[in-house]
């Protein structure tokens, strides 16, 4: 094996190895091949997934802040008149 490398090994049912097996010879990709870059897509997908999240949680707090703002700055006009 390689330096920097790691061996990813996991139990999948019979039918569905007999898919993959399947697929990847129609397509002439080893499914180590195929299978490395399926995890390299779903990381960035959940990469990108996180983000939006995050993203929606940071203008969600924006808004209520803003909200809460502008309360406590009426509250601050009327108790100034």
């Amino acid at each position: 094996m390689r330096e920097n490398m790691v061996r990813l090994s996991f139990d999948i049912p019979l039918d569905e190895h007999i898919m993959l097996k399947t697929a990847c010879a129609q397509a002439r990709l080893a499914i180590k091949d195929f299978m490395h870059e399926m995890m390299l897509k779903e990381l960035q997908d959940l990469k990108e997934k996180q983000l939006q999240e995050n993203l929606k949680i940071s203008i969600q707090q924006s808004k209520e802040s803003k909200v809460k703002s502008r309360g406590s700055f009426a509250k601050y006009v009327e108790d100034e008149i």
